[in-house]
């Protein structure tokens, strides 16, 4: 998986690419590649094609010239790849109705921040990615969305109740138990939860994967291990509505 990153500014592009990296790691996508190029019309012709690119980011000037290149260069793209997320990071505000015209998921002003980055991160992640998506936690430790059934936040751990057969224990009833301790950070938790529509928190020590819901009782959700987690109404209520957008971005997707 890559993310290209265009811009005429090296300094610019190296100190976005590690900012961004950061909040890669932060999300579990830390084996996703940054490719940070100055010249886009290279890119475009040599490097760059269909389904090759997680997401772009593309200044609208390239150069000192007064020709907006960013967006005829995310016009090329767009025509290689419809399906491509693009956005803009640029120096003035004067083409964000342009870039929208090109099909541009965001349009920002640098200099841009961390919380930019997770905002874009969010909007392309919640459109694109699928139960299948893999991520890469503290560790090392790699999984799919769909093997994460719920997580417990404790005070130094998270502890990951999994579907994956080989990671397993037992709890004091005897009753096989899947679950990976460690894994994810607080901060990490805090970000996945932001970003991908799958998790869902109940309180402060719960969240869980919607996936894994199995049915609705008035008070409490029982999930594909079994086990049984305590709700709201109103709870029940929001979790339904997610699921069913969910379901309609999985239609989209294939």
């Amino acid at each position: 998986m890559k993310i290209a990153m265009i811009d005429s500014d090296p300094v610019f592009l190296e100190q976005f690419a590690q900012m961004m990296r950061e909040c890669l790691d932060t999300i579990g996508m830390a084996q996703c590649r940054i490719v940070t190029r100055t010249n886009g019309a290279a890119f475009a012709a040599n490097e760059f094609e269909a389904g090759s690119f997680f997401l772009v980011f593309l200044d609208t000037h390239h150069s000192n010239s007064e020709k907006a290149e960013g967006i005829e260069l995310a016009g090329k793209l767009r025509d290689m790849d419809a399906d491509l997320p693009i956005v803009f990071v640029s120096s003035v505000n004067d083409y964000a109705m342009e870039s929208y015209m090109v099909g541009a998921e965001y349009f920002t002003v640098k200099p841009m921040d961390r919380e930019d980055c997770y905002r874009v991160l969010q909007r392309v992640l919640f459109r694109r990615c699928t139960k299948d998506w893999l991520l890469t936690l503290t560790y090392g430790f790699r999984c799919y969305l769909e093997e994460i059934i719920y997580i417990r936040q404790q005070r130094n751990a998270c502890v990951l109740y999994m579907t994956d057969p080989q990671i397993g224990g037992g709890d004091a009833s005897g009753r096989e138990e899947q679950y990976y301790r460690g894994g994810i950070t607080g901060e990490m938790l805090d970000r996945m939860i932001d970003v991908y529509h799958c998790f869902y928190r109940i309180d402060k020590e719960t969240v869980i994967n919607l996936w894994h819901v199995k049915g609705m009782e008035k008070r409490a959700l029982r999930l594909s291990n079994g086990h049984y987690i305590s709700v709201s109404k109103k709870q029940i209520e929001e979790i339904r509505k997610q699921q069913i957008r969910m379901q309609m971005m999985l239609q989209q997707e294939i």
